[in-house]
């Protein structure tokens, strides 16, 4: 039974060192074209979802903000303050008591 190497040998050539670099193209090629892409989409993807995560985290801040305004619209006092701030509503003027027509001197 002869070995590899020695079926490879042809008109005293050894060839075994050019089958050895062939296996080697072909693993590379195999690499170059399934493993290295499919690392940067996963790169790509991760560096994606990071970039959601905070989008989420700052639309769940902002959600609570106004889920709290909201809470806060049913509060008189703080609709009192809003309404003087915001729209620049004033306090209805303080009236004196002043004695009625038919309570004056009789």
């Amino acid at each position: 039974m002869a070995s590899v190497r020695e079926s490879l040998r042809m008109q005293g050539r050894d060839y075994s060192l050019l089958a050895v670099a062939a296996m080697f193209v072909i693993f590379g090629l195999a690499v170059s074209n399934s493993v290295i892409p499919n690392y940067h989409e996963q790169q790509s993807l991760e560096k994606r979802k990071t970039e959601l995560q905070r989008s989420v985290e700052a639309a769940k801040a902002e959600n609570a903000r106004i889920a709290d305004e909201i809470e806060a619209l049913d509060d008189p006092y703080y609709m009192a303050d809003w309404l003087r701030t915001k729209l620049g509503y004033r306090d209805a003027p303080v009236l004196v008591d002043q004695p009625r027509p038919e309570n004056r001197g009789n």
